[in-house]
């Protein structure tokens, strides 16, 4: 049934162009410089905004499209993929002539998967991402298999991309990732040839849309967090900001209101408060998905998210504290399965319903709160419970949320969570929450697109949202030329 969706919205998009003669004329000279467009043909919504985009890019750039194509996708958008042809775009199928090896050595340890490098790109980590993520696992079996075709494929795929990019002068990279086998290797050899690479997310279903460019030096897909001390320097007015940043941090966290910067989880509702007898010192523990946390940001002490859970249990099971751990409310469902082992494994420790309120850790006074990488660590600052965290994250650029360097030292927090040393400065949490929740990086751009308020949430698979996008973007529309507008800022 899917299918027969993403044939109706590439009906839709031939129909769309057909019906405004938006069409590319035939025997003209291609441009010099290249873009690479992903095609995401089963996603509607973005499909149709990213051939938009290609229209408008079509006279400054020789456009190619890319895609991960499988039978039934090939199969589906055929006449989609013919009609873009006809208009003198370029469309590659990235699974497609892929040669793939039979045998690869062995990884000896964990460290050499994370550190292997095939023509001196360093791809481990997307192995290692795309392992978990795929597969499901929480620990990297080195005897599997299928760890053993990733990094196959992701040699293949290396292969190929370097083809592609060594035979055309491509500038830009419009891309919906940058981690996993698939798209990490785009982003490792875009960075050789010394593409740019954006991401352009939707808003209220294209209506604004924000434009993340990724640094080439990290290839995170994430804005430049690293950095925000040095940026909210440069900005004026300061106690404004500041002033802004409270006012929606006590909105946040009394009032229960929520945001796209913090995944709409409304995390402190009023209703879900527990009253905790205990007087012992009380620690909470924030774990990450235990499938889709691994390698998103530049370092961290463990190599996996079930690893530094099972660590941090085994010792804090010794301590006369009372240890509570509360599951992150969006995880995949799988990682209950785990939270129930840890239970069994571990019956002094508390587990908490996932949707708990987070208020519960200030009004109990709770005495610290440990965790992988969580972005809370700012909300817990904020209500002076100080943070102890294993990985670089979001708010590394301040001492609230510093990672911790050794085991020894994180092991040594574990034993004394009841008197961690509280690094918290209320500018500090509201410089970071300015420059974290409003998107002030400079690695964003916003554009409004439509000169209306509309808040529906996205719906990227809305046939209906897909079409009104096309409808909107008619030519000399507001919408198209905002749009026109927005591309030509993007893609300078």
């Amino acid at each position: 049934m899917k299918y027969f969706g993403y044939f109706l919205n590439y009906f839709l998009i031939i129909s769309n162009h057909l019906l405004k003669k938006n069409l590319n004329k035939k025997n003209v000279e291609k441009p010099k410089k290249s873009i690479f467009i992903e095609l995401c043909p089963t996603v509607n919504l973005q499909l149709t905004f990213n051939v938009l985009i290609a229209f408008i890019l079509d006279k400054k750039f020789n456009i190619i499209f890319f895609y991960f194509g499988s039978k039934s996708l090939n199969f589906t958008s055929y006449f989609l993929r013919l009609f873009l042809t006809k208009n003198n775009f370029e469309i590659i199928d990235l699974n497609d002539n892929l040669n793939i090896k039979k045998k690869i050595k062995k990884f000896k340890s964990k460290s050499q998967l994370i550190n292997h490098k095939y023509q001196k790109y360093k791809i481990g980590k997307y192995i290692h991402q795309s392992y978990s993520r795929l597969f499901l696992k929480t620990n990297v079996n080195l005897n599997d298999e299928k760890l053993y075709y990733l990094t196959k494929l992701s040699h293949a795929r290396i292969n190929l991309l370097e083809k592609i990019f060594k035979e055309r002068n491509i500038k830009y990279v419009l891309t919906s990732h940058v981690v996993f086998v698939d798209y990490g290797t785009i982003a490792l050899v875009a960075r050789k040839y010394k593409a740019k690479t954006k991401i352009i997310w939707s808003h209220n279903n294209y209506s604004k849309i924000r434009t993340l460019s990724i640094d080439n030096k990290h290839l995170l897909q994430i804005d430049k967090y690293y950095n925000y001390r040095k940026e909210f320097k440069k900005i004026k007015n300061k106690n404004k900001c500041l002033n802004l940043s409270d006012r929606e941090l006590k909105g946040r966290i009394f009032k229960n209101l929520t945001n796209y910067r913090v995944s709409n989880v409304a995390s402190f509702s009023k209703e879900n408060i527990l009253k905790i007898k205990s007087k012992k010192p009380k620690v909470i523990i924030l774990p990450a998905c235990f499938y889709d946390a691994n390698n998103f940001f530049r370092h961290k002490l463990f190599f996996e998210v079930y690893d530094w859970l099972d660590f941090t249990l085994s010792h804090a099971s010794k301590t006369k504290f009372d240890w509570y751990v509360k599951p992150h409310p969006t995880n995949i469902p799988m990682n209950f399965e785990i939270f129930e082992k840890f239970k069994k494994k571990y019956p002094k420790i508390n587990f908490l319903r996932p949707n708990t309120s987070n208020l519960t850790f200030k009004k109990n006074n709770f005495s610290s709160m440990f965790t992988f990488h969580s972005t809370a660590a700012h909300e817990f600052a904020y209500m002076n419970i100080p943070t102890v965290v294993v990985s670089d994250n979001i708010g590394a650029d301040y001492n609230f949320a510093k990672p911790v360097k050794s085991i020894n030292s994180y092991k040594s927090s574990i034993y004394n969570a009841h008197k961690i040393k509280n690094k918290i400065k209320l500018k500090d949490v509201l410089e970071f929450n300015y420059m974290f929740r409003f998107a002030k990086s400079s690695s964003f751009l916003y554009h409004k697109l439509d000169n209306f308020e509309d808040n529906r949430p996205n719906n990227h698979q809305s046939l209906k949202y897909s079409w009104k996008l096309m409808q909107k973007n008619n030519n000399n529309s507001l919408y198209n030329k905002n749009l026109n507008l927005a591309v030509k800022e993007i893609f300078t």
